[in-house]
Formats: structure tokens, sequence, C-alpha cells
């Protein structure tokens, strides 16, 4: 077991899941403040699911494949279901497991979002129709470039197609 199991916080953490992917509802979008690694406050944006206590705190990344797929208005994503998974990404010079947008059941078909950060090359996530079909689970997005400096190039850690999703009780 990894040691970061034993003191869960208040947010989902990419630890949490495994090899798991969690889908969810979309409760609520709401900017939080939050303390960071400087000890001073911040507001971030945290996303709140159905049936679960905790939230997840977004990166820019991250709303921009939501926004991508569900509108600019995060009141329009309620209501949404979206995959989530856990993979390696880097975060300053350290790869550290992260969260990252697998797609939606709400897609018709897959998309790709193209990721523009400041002082960065810009790069595309495929966005994936999530959920079953036909009895097999969707394949997790490929990356094409490193992501927003809390996030890099893809590795081997993502859920395989022969993972079950499951709802991940944190």
């Amino acid at each position: 077991m990894n040691w970061k199991l034993m003191f869960k916080g208040d947010y989902l953490a990419a630890i949490e899941f495994g090899t798991k992917v969690f889908n969810a509802e979309i409760k609520e979008v709401r900017l939080c403040k939050l303390e960071g690694e400087d000890g001073r406050q911040k507001d971030k944006g945290v996303v709140f699911f159905k049936g679960q206590d905790k939230g997840w705190v977004l990166c820019k990344t991250n709303a921009m494949c939501l926004a991508a797929m569900f509108g600019q208005d995060t009141t329009e994503w309620v209501g949404k279901r979206v995959t989530l998974f856990a993979k390696m990404v880097q975060v300053g010079k350290q790869m550290q497991p992260g969260i990252r947008v697998k797609g939606s059941p709400s897609l018709t078909e897959p998309m790709d979002v193209e990721i523009k950060l400041p002082r960065k090359k810009p790069f595309k996530m495929r966005m994936e129709v999530t959920g079953r079909a036909n009895g097999k689970q969707t394949t997790p997005p490929p990356e094409t470039a490193p992501d927003d400096g809390d996030s890099g190039p893809p590795d081997d850690s993502e859920p395989t197609t022969d993972e079950q999703p499951g709802e991940i009780q944190f």
C-alpha cells in the first residue's frame, strides 16, 4: 500500500484511483479558497460529484477538456457525466500521480482538444466516448505532448481496456 493512502484529504487524489477509472455526474462547480504549497490562499476551481463528498480540484488542462466537451460556462457542466483516470504527470521537475479526463458518455464521438497554456507548446488530448459500448470499455485518451506543468508525456500506467470502470468510493 502506498503510504499516501493512509492520509486521505478532502479532495480527490490520483493515488486513490489505482488502475480504475472514475465515472460520475457533475453536481456543482465552484471556486474554493485552498492553501498553496507557499502557504498562501488561492481561489481554485473545484468540481463536486453526485454521491461523493470529496471535490476534484481542477488544473487548467482538465478545465479546458471539460469546457471543450460541455461548454465554456461551468453551469452547463452540471448534470453531465465525466470519466476520470490516474496517470503519472509532470509537476515541476517531478513525476507524480495526477488525475486526467478520459472523456464522457455524453459525447457522440471522440474529440481532440487543443491545450494552449502560457509558455508551453500547444498539444492535443483526445476525449473519448466512455461507458460500455458492445460490452467493451473504451481506451484511455492519448496525449501528444507534455502538459501544463502538472502533467507529462504519456506513460504505461493508464487503465487498459480490460479493466472495469467503477464508482470509486473515496
